[in-house]
Order: structure tokens, then C-alpha cells, then sequence
């Protein structure tokens, strides 16, 4: 491989690796966390709607943040 051969599959690789470091990977947590709030809103049955909504952002952001990914 010549010398631009191996610059371009550098710059490739750099940018994947940004691409699903900065965009796809916190779609996929953020997906994730989205699924895990809903699902403690499914076995809350019990809870006020105002009460629901606070349980849904506290158990979205607690996920988030365990994750490594801050709002």
C-alpha cells in the first residue's frame, strides 16, 4: 500500500470511530434508558400522573448518568 492508501484508511477509521463514539453509542444508550424508564412506568400502576412523569425523568437521567452520558 502506498503512503495515501494507508492515510485514508486512517482517516476513515478516525472518523468511525468518532462517528460511534459521539453519535450512534449515545442514540443506542439513550434508546436504552428511554425503554428502561417506560418499564418503571408499567409496574408503577399505582402512581398520580404527576408522580409517573417525575419517576419516568428520574429513572431516564439516573440511567443516563450511569452510562457516562450527561443531559
Amino acid at each position: 500500500m502506498n503512503r495515501i492508501t494507508k492515510l485514508a484508511i486512517l482517516v476513515l477509521l478516525i472518523l468511525g470511530s468518532w462517528f460511534y463514539w459521539f453519535q450512534y453509542r449515545p442514540s443506542k444508550i439513550r434508546a436504552e434508558c428511554a425503554e428502561k424508564a417506560k418499564e418503571f412506568i408499567r409496574d408503577s400502576k399505582d402512581l398520580s400522573f404527576s408522580e409517573g412523569i417525575a419517576g419516568y425523568e428520574l429513572v431516564y437521567k439516573n440511567c443516563l448518568r450511569s452510562k457516562g452520558i450527561s443531559e
